[in-house]
């Protein structure tokens, strides 16, 4: 039987012995019933008139903080509608500054829910090179023969990109060019895919992947910009070119 540390004893009682009783003296507004009970005496302490009075009138921590709760939500709820005009001014105020290139066309960056729009009208060849940075076969591109003067434009958002003018055969098998047709219409951002360190050239305003620009090319610029003919659309001079191609208005 486990030693009980309560009562001092393996937690059976002392059949020769009865349980001890305080008695002390006690308080002034105390009294005292002796009442019996199984041949032992027990003893109950009746509370004086004054102190249940007292208790009484003590009032339930609850209901003092049923004003103070009450308040607080007002003052919660009036904060939210305070802060609901605001919220819903916050995207009306924010404006885009257009972004004008040096010959005259809008580069401003598209959000990503305009170019996703844009990327559906594109074939499946032309998504995975522009959107997933792919690379066509080498002497397979539809522009890589092309002679006719004019101006090759990104295929997904119509942005003027490189011109006939500067058109080079480099012998790669990929249309090649040694400048661009504005320098700000085409990104540059290093590339590290495949163990090479390479010089990725995307559109500037849709973020279309083109290819890759190198530095072996013929001058005045000794750069060769090497494109995938998924990635260009071209419009032969004199044709009627879609707003979208066009310089920005003024």
């Amino acid at each position: 039987m486990p030693w009980d540390i309560h009562t001092g004893s393996h937690g059976l009682p002392d059949a020769g012995h009865a349980p001890c009783v305080s008695r002390a003296t006690p308080a002034p507004d105390d009294t005292f019933d002796r009442c019996g009970g199984s041949g032992r005496d027990r003893l109950i302490r009746r509370r004086s008139p004054r102190r249940t009075v007292l208790e009484a009138m003590r009032v339930p921590l609850s209901l003092l903080l049923v004003p103070v709760l009450a308040l607080t939500a007002c003052g919660r709820a009036e904060s939210k509608e305070n802060a609901a005009p605001a919220a819903a001014k916050g995207p009306a105020m924010m404006t885009v500054t257009p972004k004008i290139s040096a010959s005259g066309y809008d580069i401003t960056p598209l959000p990503p829910s305009r170019v996703e729009e844009l990327a559906r009208k594109l074939t499946p060849e032309e998504y995975r090179i522009t959107q997933k940075a792919g690379t066509e076969p080498a002497f397979c591109g539809n522009l890589l023969d092309n002679h006719k003067e004019g101006v090759y434009v990104c295929v997904v958002c119509g942005l003027p990109l490189f011109a006939s003018a500067h058109k080079f055969n480099s012998g790669t098998g990929w249309p090649s060019f040694y400048r661009e047709f504005d320098p700000e219409h085409v990104h540059r951002k290093t590339d590290v895919s495949f163990g090479m360190v390479r010089t990725e050239i995307d559109c500037a305003r849709c973020g279309a992947h083109l290819g890759h620009v190198f530095d072996d090319g013929p001058a005045p610029t000794h750069e060769r910009h090497c494109l995938n003919s998924a990635s260009l659309k071209f419009y032969v001079t004199g044709e009627t070119l879609p707003a979208e191609s066009r310089p920005a208005k003024r």
